[in-house]
């Protein structure tokens, strides 16, 4: 789907501030995917983008442990978030 907050696909990442770097890594450090470029929808007073639960290649990533890093105003945020397949 679009990314719209009505999207239930996905994951959704809120509250995102401008200038932020999004990116994905498998619990081994591998990075996986920069979603710095996907657009990032503005709602109100926080910013989202979502992932699909895609490498680069746009290959599923299988069930497992995630963690999504996000980079900016002098800060760096890193989430867990778990795929289950």
């Amino acid at each position: 789907g679009g990314y719209s907050i009505d999207n239930i696909g996905g994951i959704h990442i809120i509250n995102i501030p401008e200038k932020t770097t999004i990116e994905v890594y498998n619990i081994l450090g591998q990075k996986l995917k920069d979603l710095t470029n996907l657009p990032v929808t503005t709602y109100a007073d926080y910013g989202m983008a979502i992932w699909d639960g895609t490498d680069e290649d746009y290959t599923k990533v299988g069930s497992g442990i995630y963690l999504i890093v996000l980079t900016g105003h002098g800060q760096k945020v890193v989430k867990k978030v778990a795929i289950i397949r």
